[in-house]
This record gives C-alpha cells, sequence and structure tokens, in this order.
C-alpha cells in the first residue's frame, strides 16, 4: 500500500468525521450554475484558478413540478433529474417551500417510479396549490455531485467557482446549503516519528497535525513449518505467506491547559473514531498481491506528553497473501518445444551400435 495513496484517502475522507486536521474557507452561499459549476459568494478567500478544494455535505434543492395523489400516495415530479434509490434501510427526503406546513419537511421514500419521480405518504386528501413564488422543492445531497474533490477554474469578483467532476452527472441549477470546503490540511506523510516532530516545529503550533508513518512489516508464520522457519515449502505447495503490512498514524495535539486532560478526551473519542471511520476496511488491490484483505485497527498508544504537545499513535495493519504465483520462479525463461534429439545404442556381446535420430516436430505434423 502506498503511503501518498493513504494520505490522499484520509484528506478527502476524515473531514466527514472530524475538523481537527482542516483549514475551512468562509463564505456567505454557494449555488449551482451551468449544471456543471459551484458557484461560492466569499471574500478574502485567497484561492487561485488551479487550486483544489474539498467539499462536502452540499445539499442542492431539486424543483418540484407537480404532484399527483395516487390513493394514499402522492407522487412528486421533478424539474431535474434525482439521484435517490430505495435501499434496505429506510430512505427519507426533505420537501420545502409549500404554504401547507404538512408537506414541509422529513417524509419516509415509499417508491422511485422513475428518474424524475419520488413516492412518498400522501400528508393530506388532495395536492398542495404549486404556487411559483413558494418554489417548492427536495433537498439532495449526492456523494458524486457538488461534493468530493472540486477545482477552482475562476475567481469571480464576489467570490469563486469550482468545476463539478466530469464523471458526476449534472446538477439542478439551484441553491445549495450545508456546504463544506475545505482549502488545506495538516496531514502529511512522513518517515517516522521524528521527522513528524521536526515537521510540527516547522509549522503553527497552535492546531493539530496527523502524519502517516509506515514501520516495519511482519511475515505471518506458517501453520505447517516443523521449525523456526517461517515456512518451509513443499514439491507442489503454492507458497502462501500471509504478509502484514502496517501502518502507524502520528496525531500531535497542542496542549493548552495543565494536565493535557482536553487533548487526551480528543485523542481517545473523536480523533480515534474518525479514524477508524476513516480507515477501517480500506483495501489496496496491487500488483503481486494474491489476495489482500481490509485494512483493521490495531490499538493505540500514547507516546509524548509534555507541556507543549500530546502524541498518540494509532495502528492499522493490512494483511495479503503472496504465493508462488506473484514470483517470477512460476515465469521460468523457456523456448518452444520444436525438435526431438533421439540416441539410441543396441549392445551385442561387446559390440555397440548407435543411432541417432533428429526429428523436427514441424515436419512431422505436417506429414
Amino acid at each position: 500500500m502506498n503511503i501518498k495513496d493513504i494520505v490522499a484517502h484520509i484528506m478527502i475522507n476524515i473531514p466527514k468525521h472530524t475538523a481537527e486536521f482542516c483549514d475551512y474557507i468562509s463564505f456567505s452561499q454557494a449555488s449551482i450554475t451551468s449544471n456543471r459549476f459551484v458557484d461560492v459568494v466569499a471574500t478574502n478567500h485567497g484561492l487561485t484558478a488551479g487550486k483544489t478544494v474539498v467539499a462536502l455535505n452540499g445539499d442542492v434543492k431539486n424543483m418540484i413540478a407537480g404532484i399527483n395523489i395516487v390513493g394514499d400516495s402522492a407522487i412528486i415530479t421533478l424539474a431535474d433529474e434525482h439521484d435517490f434509490v430505495l435501499t434496505d434501510e429506510t430512505v427519507e427526503i426533505e420537501l420545502g417551500g409549500f404554504a401547507e406546513s404538512s408537506w414541509n419537511g422529513k417524509h419516509e421514500l415509499l417508491n422511485v417510479p422513475s428518474r424524475l419521480m419520488l413516492e412518498i405518504e400522501s400528508p393530506a386528501e388532495s395536492p398542495p396549490i404549486l404556487s411559483p413564488s413558494d418554489f417548492p422543492h427536495v433537498w439532495e445531497s449526492r456523494s458524486m455531485g457538488a461534493n468530493g474533490l472540486l477545482e477552482v477554474v475562476a475567481v469571480l469578483a464576489d467570490g469563486f467557482r469550482l468545476s463539478i467532476p466530469a464523471t458526476h452527472p449534472d446538477m439542478p441549477n439551484n441553491a445549495m446549503r450545508n456546504l463544506e470546503l475545505i482549502s488545506g490540511f495538516r496531514v502529511a506523510g512522513v518517515a517516522d516519528e521524528q521527522r513528524s516532530l521536526d515537521v510540527w516545529n516547522e509549522t503553527n503550533q497552535n492546531a493539530s497535525w496527523l502524519f502517516v508513518m509506515f514501520p516495519n512489516d511482519e511475515v505471518s508464520k506458517s501453520n505447517e513449518a516443523e521449525s523456526d522457519a517461517v515456512a518451509t515449502f513443499a514439491p507442489g505447495d503454492d507458497g502462501r505467506l500471509r504478509i502484514l503490512e502496517n501502518i502507524e498514524i502520528s496525531v500531535i495535539i497542542p496542549t493548552k491547559k495543565t494536565g493535557g486532560a482536553d487533548a487526551v478526551y480528543k485523542a481517545n473519542g473523536e480523533i480515534r473514531r474518525a479514524l477508524i471511520s476513516t480507515l477501517f476496511g480500506l483495501k489496496a488491490d496491487e500488483p503481486g498481491r494474491d489476495r489482500t484483505f481490509g485494512a483493521v485497527y490495531n490499538g493505540s498508544i500514547q507516546s509524548v506528553y509534555n507541556s507543549a504537545v500530546y502524541i498518540r499513535i494509532y495502528s492499522f495493519q493490512v494483511p495479503y497473501d503472496i504465493t508462488f504465483e506473484n514470483a517470477d520462479i512460476s515465469n521460468p525463461q523457456s523456448v518452444a518445444f520444436r525438435d526431438i534429439l533421439l540416441s539410441m545404442a543396441i549392445t551385442e556381446n561387446i559390440n555397440a551400435t548407435t543411432f541417432d535420430a533428429n526429428i523436427n516436430l514441424d515436419e512431422n505434423n505436417e506429414s
């Protein structure tokens, strides 16, 4: 598993669970334009074209074009294609903009008749009056929408414009809410704990940092080994070995109160939960591996505490198997079998007669 991939994965996902290692952008409003951009109204944002930000939790309005009451259900038709699907768990949708209060708020999604329609239990016997001035709508939060890694494509007079990734579907051209934008991270990959302290000392020491480290890996001893050897493979074995790749996360928290209790509370609560949610089950299907297992949490230890910092190291492990199929031994040098050189000796008394034959298999097949 590549340390840079782990750092990137943490940057994208850990803000969902904690704001401890992020720098957020302050802005007043955001909206979708031309189905492919997010226009953000902000001052003193410091962004330039080409920069990348992480967008989280953004909801967009999908306007309601009509409502049809069928029995106890209400079939809602939307102006733009939605992204709702039914799952094994209860799915709720949130409506807003209605003059009748019973329609506003969250409702259980009963069915998805089409990409433009949603079905809920009707809050009333007749559909509401859809006044254009009320702008009735459904709030949508899409994981592949205006969320994720977004590039700044333009700096505007009153803010900046973000581009929605080409792999994401078009979005409704409406206002957004709950959007969070992150412009910077205090997350880095380092060779060891000493280097993490060096980086910490070179930065603003008033905020927490997270460092990814790759300590020594291990090999799980084969159960069939009859000695202290890691493994003793017999002819015909596939040479299966389990490698235990270890990942350590060093978190440095500045301590501002005597005793460091606040830092201990944070490290063993919010930060630990965030790391487990971000990394537990992560897989890396890389070349040279026969089978890869998901990352597992392997505990944490307190590393350093003094009047300036509290440091805790969290351990994760990614097991994977290798076999002879992943090694050069399974791909020896060879040439095609084209000729047979046959030599025979017939001995009678003390006299021997030798017969040699050079057989061309191609010619033999042709005949």
